[in-house]
């Protein structure tokens, strides 16, 4: 039929996928929004592009974590607290 849309592969999964980090984030009484919006964008065209995506992901997370915890001690050595700095 014209005009009738059917949803891709790719847009199935990424519905499934969000669907499971939400039950999981009920079940666990964790917020799921931030892995909702992860499984979301880390999704790609086929399996090997996303777990490339979502290992950069990482990577920059762990690198932003670092730097984060890097000015916490740098800060604190200063004698600012955290009630300070915000």
């Amino acid at each position: 039929m014209k005009g009738r849309f059917v949803p891709g592969l790719r847009i199935v999964k990424t519905m499934i996928a969000v669907f499971l980090c939400g039950v999981l984030g009920y079940y666990l009484d964790r917020p799921p929004f931030l892995a909702m919006i992860a499984a979301t964008i880390t999704m790609q065209k086929d399996q090997i592009e996303s777990f490339k995506h979502g290992k950069r992901r990482m990577i920059g997370t762990l690198i932003g974590g670092a730097y984060g915890i890097l000015f916490i001690f740098m800060f604190s050595s200063l004698g600012m607290h955290e009630d300070s700095i915000l």
